[in-house]
């Protein structure tokens, strides 16, 4: 599954570039890592507990969440 976190300007989903098995989720190292955003071209610093797993549909979505 897809490792995504949600970009804080647009909130886009936003895939880290990290595939990872629901199983090893808790071997992330819990540091400060940087993505580049496709959707506000900023790059995010993000930790473990900001992400969380999605499969390819949910991750391949492009349109902005509405909002509740």
């Amino acid at each position: 599954m897809r490792l995504m976190f949600r970009c804080p300007s647009t909130k886009n989903l936003v895939y880290t570039n990290i595939d990872i098995d629901p199983i090893e989720i808790d071997s992330v190292p819990d540091k400060l890592t940087f993505s580049q955003c496709n959707f506000c071209g900023t790059v995010h610093g993000w930790r473990p507990k900001d992400t969380f797993l999605a499969d390819g549909v949910l991750a391949n979505l492009r349109r902005p969440l509405l909002k509740s």
